[in-house]
Order: structure tokens, then C-alpha cells, then sequence
């Protein structure tokens, strides 16, 4: 058996989303749909994957896609830490893309490597590259997937499945690489509970959730920037229209700074999450002018609610939901961006 060992800085690897790679035997990560594309040659791939304990201390869940279709789901726990993945037995050139799933609550985990394997040739591996469009989405539980493939309550990473949420259905659409920065249960300037200590806003530039290195905006600029934020600031009641229409304003004009040229995209969807949702949407509406009058491009994309697209775990969109706010989303972005 012939292979060849691939380590985490190998330049061959593109690395998809954000991730904090200040250790070059490391790539960790904890965004939903961050991950790795690699193109190679050879029967059968070893995964080297370390999972650390996260707030909610359940397993991660990883997508492996081979040339555009799903192969097979991992489920990555801490006591294991190698995932033996079987492609075919012709040593043709694979296109590997691997994504995560879950959401940061499970814990960070981090790209250790890979081995190659091959039985009649030398194992290769060539250059991925991104795709020429990056989009990068800022929200909480909805963009993160949250119970898509549920119905119970509670957290269960096993069904929520950040590939099949509407992020990753629009990169998917449009062929965009896509980035995703969000978590449950948080707002624009509160927590659902009505916290204001942490929000989006104060940790979105992390490399990922736990790192305490910022990431490298300039590495590649996104071409859209789609934010679904607000829901959980109306959870515990209704927040002052000046208060939330100044935080998110001064997201955006935060965003702006990293991504110069790019288009902003302010959801409003699903729209009868909470009971106040018709002073949720004049707020965000307000935003989007106000954030025009600083000369930014900014459009307001509002989401209606389905018929039982809310039977998703806890109360969250379901597939045809996502997939629902995915097409609406997708045909908006196209038009604004000529695409």
C-alpha cells in the first residue's frame, strides 16, 4: 500500500471558511460550514481530526462531498481522532470538499492532517482553489441550521445540519464559496435572554468562536455579505428602535471596512418568529436606509413563514424552510449582483 502523508499547512489545501492557523500543525475551526477542498489521487483518505469539549459537550458532525455529490457523514467525537474515508478503486482524481455541520456550542476542532492511500500508484494531490465568488453570512441559529432536521427540542447536532441550511444552499446556487459566522440563541446587540454582554457583533471577527486570533479579512474580501440578525433581540421583549437600529447600522459599517466592495444583504426571515415581528421589520428597514445614506449598497430581503416551515427542532426552520429563504435569497443576490 502506497502513501503520502499531508500536513495542515500543505499549500495544495484550501481551507474553506474561517479558521485560525497561527499553528502550522493545526487548522482549527468551529464556524458551521467551515472545512477543506483537496483534489487527489488515490483509493482512500485518512482524516487526522481533534475535537475539543465545547459549551454543549455532544459530538461534531462533518459532511465529506466527492466530485459534487454527499459520500458520507462523519461523526467526530474526542476519544477518536482518525476517520478512514474509502473513495473508489480506479485512482481517478477526486474534487474532496469536508464541511462541519455543527455549530461552534460543540467545541472547536482542528484539521491535523491527512494520509492518502493507494494500492498500484503513488497517492497525488494537486491545487484546490476557491471559487471566484465568496459570500459571508453573519446571523445566529437560523444561519447555523439549528434543528433543520428535527423536530424535538433542544440542541441535537445529529439534525442540524449547517449543509442544508439556506447559506449553503445559496453558495450552492450561485457556485460561491460561502463563509458562516454565526451562533444560537444571539442578536445584534442582546442575547434571546436579553444578556447585552455578548452579541455578534463582539466576536464576529474571531477566527473562529474560541480563538483569540482575528481573522485575516484581506486573505479574500467577500463579493456579498447576507446578515440575518434581530430575532433574539426581540425574544425578551421589544428593543428600543434607536438602540438596534444604531448597533446593526454600525455592524454594517464594520463589515464595510473589511469587505470594500462589496454588496450588503439585510434578511428579515423567517417573518413571524416573534409576536413584535411587524416592528422587527420596520426596524430593519430602517437600517437599510439608513445604511444607504452612508453610501453603502444595502438591500432588505424580507422571508415569509410557511406553512409548517417552523417545525423544525425548538420552533427553527425546517429543510423546505431553508430551502424556501435559499431560492428567494439567491435570486435577489443574483440580480443585485449581475450574477
Amino acid at each position: 500500500m502506497n502513501q503520502l502523508t499531508i500536513t495542515p499547512n500543505h499549500p495544495a489545501i484550501c481551507y474553506l471558511g474561517h479558521c485560525d492557523r497561527s499553528n502550522p500543525k493545526q487548522a482549527v475551526h468551529s464556524w458551521p460550514l467551515s472545512g477543506l477542498r483537496i483534489r487527489v489521487r488515490c483509493q482512500s483518505l485518512l482524516l487526522l481530526i481533534t475535537s475539543q469539549k465545547g459549551p454543549v459537550p455532544l459530538p461534531n458532525y462533518y459532511d465529506v462531498y466527492a466530485n459534487g455529490k454527499l459520500h458520507t457523514t462523519l461523526c467526530v467525537e474526542r476519544s477518536k481522532k482518525q476517520y478512514q474515508i474509502s473513495l473508489s478503486q480506479n485512482e481517478q482524481l477526486h474534487d474532496i470538499e469536508i464541511y462541519r455541520r455543527t455549530e461552534s456550542m460543540t467545541g472547536s476542532c482542528s484539521f491535523d492532517g491527512l494520509v492518502l492511500y493507494s494500492d498500484n500508484r503513488q497517492p497525488e494531490i494537486e491545487t484546490a482553489k476557491p471559487r471566484q465568488r465568496l459570500i459571508e453570512f453573519y446571523g445566529d441559529s437560523i444561519s447555523c441550521g439549528y434543528g433543520n432536521e428535527g423536530h424535538g427540542q433542544g440542541y441535537n447536532p445529529s439534525q442540524s445540519n449547517a449543509c442544508m441550511a439556506f447559506p449553503a444552499l445559496i453558495g450552492r446556487h450561485l457556485n460561491a464559496d460561502v463563509s458562516v459566522v454565526a451562533y444560537s440563541g444571539e442578536g445584534i446587540f442582546r442575547r434571546f435572554d436579553g444578556n447585552e454582554s455578548g452579541a455578534v457583533p463582539s466576536f464576529y471577527n474571531r477566527s473562529h468562536f474560541f480563538s483569540k486570533t482575528d481573522w485575516d479579512y484581506s486573505q479574500q474580501p467577500a463579493d456579498a455579505v447576507v446578515i440575518n440578525l434581530g430575532t433574539n433581540d426581540f425574544v425578551s421583549g421589544v428593543p428600543t428602535k434607536a438602540k438596534f437600529v444604531n448597533a446593526y447600522t454600525g455592524f454594517i459599517q464594520q463589515l464595510a471596512k473589511h469587505h470594500p466592495d462589496a454588496k450588503f444583504f439585510v434578511i428579515f426571515g423567517p417573518n413571524r418568529m416573534v409576536d413584535d415581528w411587524q416592528q422587527q421589520q420596520g426596524y430593519l428597514q430602517q437600517v437599510v436606509a439608513e445604511t444607504r445614506q452612508l453610501g453603502i449598497v444595502c438591500e432588505f430581503i424580507e422571508i415569509e413563514t410557511l406553512i409548517d416551515g417552523l417545525s423544525g427542532s425548538d420552533s427553527h426552520p425546517n429543510l423546505a424552510q431553508h430551502r424556501h429563504m435559499a431560492e428567494i435569497i439567491s435570486n435577489h443576490i443574483a440580480d443585485t449582483m449581475g450574477w
